[in-house]
């Protein structure tokens, strides 16, 4: 074979593994994914020691320590997370990129999501079990004044006596229910109505603390309803009774149950009417097919379709938004500062403004579209209230939930039959306390924000080759299988900082990054016009352009974390500042519940640190706005 042709064919074996070897390498790359490992650093306030998280793209997975003592699994998204964290406290957040197989990153991914329901379903029983055990209270007493708060009821009625009809005056009967009852009548017959509240109304006074069928309930209600504890199926026929005893009565929302901007925003135009025109006919048959569902708790979502039919209709009437109200009854507002009142809004106007644009620009407008309006009315209308001089933003609830108190209805069983229950459910409690102790009490060695994330981590490891792999292997080996490395939930790397770095050690880093705090970043903007000046007034508090003290603080003067050979200095001027408060709050003690005297002993554990060149306090900026919506704190019901 001639020389040319031999040095051919090995040039081309060549080319060919090359290919190989870069189709390979391609195909691993594909498959190769990350996840991040967040450090967020010390402030004063809530995690002051720094917090961890796991960050899979926008959401964020991390655990808290609750008034309950347990530790409780949250997901965020990562936008919320950062403003919170970066932002509203002021903290720097450190991310350490951790590099492992596309497959297993789903896997992880599920596993704390099945962590965070399985949770939530155990916290959900257990307010259940603390409900019902109230509920038999009331029942075993038959006591008249015994209260149960119905979900939705409350845009009817502030009060909801099951004894009664109630019947109001024909000017006042709302013509939209009405409609809605000659609509049901017409295919279900005339009195259908009636009927079904008299069926609704035997299963309520029929229904028992064992999990029996009621008489004239279906087979396919029974086989749902009979998965229920007795104080949901008890609370869900009171609130179907209720929203049966609103429709027959043609009862209208009570006005200070709904929300208008009338005069206070553009009126709605063209395309945004014909919107609310289909969704009120939406709505219509929405409550039409509520009344035959088969679904054990209609009663509450027939309540809300049946108040948002009226707030549709008063829009398409005034031309402006009406909505139902979300705003939290008795719920601690927080104080805005006047001076954010302009930019709050501004931004309440855009974000009714874009949710309209949303609404209008539904093909078919759903639930999703109007609820986004209605949460941006809401929170608009209340800053508008604000501004006469409550000074104040509410929490608001995610979905409708006004609730109004109702009374029980009197017992068919005897006392000893209620009491035996109560004891059964009393037993249940201690069992679940029990329970949710040995899983999520915290503890600040061995189970905390950090250990728990690690605990979690290396249990989805093994769980995963135990799936995917005939091998066996034991949690450290499949850990470090998957991450590059084992990092157990002991020892020193309970603290955040440790944890951090531990990680960047251990693990498989595909790269790092750090997120600047607010503050840091405001004065990096103005570096460019920087001087000596400027310096040091944004060094301390009293004269700062960017820092306004807040009642989250502890009286401070210097920010130590700008400078280190003058820490110890500035810290003892701090520490001073705290002593000169705890002096005040020892005086103003009578009047303010010990507030400022808190304040200041947080105040000195933060400063003395900084004597030993450590940084904790930073500040912090709870006002901020951010770039979500006008009201940032948002309750579920």
């Amino acid at each position: 074979m001639p020389v040319w042709v031999k040095a051919a064919v090995r040039v081309s074996g060549l080319l060919l593994r090359a290919c190989l070897c870069a189709a390979i390498a391609a195909c691993t790359q594909v498959r190769a994914a990350t996840f991040d490992f967040l450090y967020i650093e010390a402030n004063e306030g809530s995690a002051s020691g720094g917090h961890a998280a796991l960050r899979f793209g926008d959401r964020v997975y991390h655990f808290q320590h609750e008034d309950s003592g347990w530790l409780q699994l949250y997901r965020d998204s990562f936008s919320a997370f950062r403003f919170q964290y970066a932002d509203r406290e002021n903290r720097p957040i450190h991310g350490h990129s951790i590099q492992v197989d596309a497959d297993f990153l789903g896997f992880l991914q599920d596993h704390f999501d099945r962590l965070l329901l399985s949770q939530r379903r155990q916290l959900a029983k257990l307010a259940i079990t603390r409900d019902g055990l109230g509920l038999i209270a009331g029942l075993s007493k038959q006591d008249r004044h015994a209260l149960i708060d119905l979900q939705g009821a409350g845009y009817f009625r502030q009060h909801y006596r099951p004894t009664e009809t109630d019947s109001p005056p024909r000017t006042q009967s709302s013509a939209l229910l009405s409609e809605v009852t000659l609509l049901a009548e017409r295919s279900d017959g005339a009195g259908f109505i009636q009927r079904k509240r008299l069926n609704v109304l035997h299963e309520l006074l029929t229904l028992t603390p064992e999990s029996g069928a009621s008489p004239g309930e279906s087979e396919a209600e029974h086989s749902t309803n009979a998965l229920l504890p007795f104080v949901q199926r008890y609370r869900y026929q009171l609130t179907k009774l209720a929203a049966l005893d609103v429709l027959q009565a043609a009862v209208p929302p009570r006005p200070e149950s709904m929300l208008s901007l009338a005069g206070q925003t553009p009126r709605l135009t063209d395309a945004q009417h014909r919107a609310l025109g289909d969704f009120r006919e939406r709505l219509i048959q929405d409550a039409l097919r509520l009344l035959h569902s088969e679904r054990p708790d209609w009663g509450y979502p027939l309540l809300v379709v049946l108040a948002r039919l009226h707030a549709v209709d008063a829009s398409l009437q005034t031309g402006y938004p009406v909505v139902l109200s979300r705003l939290i009854d008795n719920a601690d507002a927080g104080p805005v500062p006047e001076y954010k009142f302009a930019a709050l809004l501004q931004r309440g106007l855009q974000t009714v403004a874009h949710a309209a644009a949303g609404l209008a620009a539904a093909r078919l407008p759903d639930e999703r579209s109007y609820a986004d309006w209605e949460m941006s009315v809401n929170a608009l209308w209340q800053v508008l209230h604000a501004a006469t001089g409550t000074l104040a933003v509410s929490a608001l609830t995610h979905t409708p939930a006004l609730a109004a108190e109702s009374e029980l209805l009197p017992s068919v069983h005897s006392a000893d039959a209620l009491r035996e229950y109560g004891n059964r459910l009393q037993n249940q409690l201690d069992k679940q306390i029990a329970d949710l102790d040995r899983r999520y009490r915290y503890r600040i060695l061995t189970h905390n924000c950090v250990t728990e994330i690690f605990r979690q981590l290396n249990a989805a490891a093994s769980d995963y080759h135990a799936n995917r792999h005939a091998v066996s292997l034991s949690e450290a080996e499949a850990a470090t299988d998957i991450f590059g490395g084992y990092i157990p939930p002991a020892g020193w790397d309970f603290i955040p900082n440790q944890a951090f770095s531990q990680v960047g050690s251990e693990y498989r880093i595909a790269g790092s990054y750090r997120i600047s705090p607010y503050r840091e970043r405001a004065l990096a903007a103005m570096a460019a016009n920087a001087d000596f000046w400027r310096g040091l007034r944004e060094a301390n508090t009293l004269t700062s352009g960017v820092y306004r003290w807040n009642e989250t603080d502890a009286v401070f003067l210097f920010f130590t974390q700008d400078s280190i050979w003058f820490r110890p200095l500035q810290g003892g001027l701090n520490l001073a500042a705290a002593a000169g408060e705890s002096l005040f709050g020892l005086f103003s003690w009578p009047w303010d519940d010990g507030r400022h005297l808190q304040h200041s002993l947080k105040g000195a554990a933060v400063s003395l640190p900084e004597l030993l060149f450590f940084n904790i306090r930073k500040g912090s900026f709870p006002d901020l706005l951010g770039d979500g919506p006008v009201n940032m704190a948002v309750n579920t019901p």
